[in-house]
């Protein structure tokens, strides 16, 4: 029987009701069951602790932040930015970051 719902779409689904990133690597059955009996804190992306960390200084140091990413909200953790945009932000924003701990 063809599915009636693929993978991208349920993680969709979960992470509207849940609030929360998902990995990509959630299986179909870890999705509906997240569903069926609610979220498991092993489904959650693992770039979450990355966002946070990025909001947090982009937050701190909007002003001069704004030069720098003018199309960035920076708000890391609500915006949805694709995977591949988080990753490269945070190598760029990674020198920074060190140097602020």
């Amino acid at each position: 029987m063809k599915e009636l719902v693929n993978k991208t779409e349920l993680r969709a689904i979960v992470k509207e009701y849940e609030e929360i990133d998902i990995r990509h690597s959630a299986t179909a059955n870890e999705l509906i069951n997240a569903l069926d009996s609610g979220y498991k804190p092993e489904l959650m992306c693992p770039l979450i602790p990355i966002k946070e960390i990025m909001e947090e200084y982009i937050q701190k140091n909007i002003r001069k932040m704004r030069t720098q990413l003018p199309d960035c909200t920076g708000m890391c953790t609500q915006h949805g930015c694709p995977d591949l945009v988080v990753t490269n932000c945070y190598i760029k924003l990674k020198p920074l970051l060190e140097k602020n701990k």
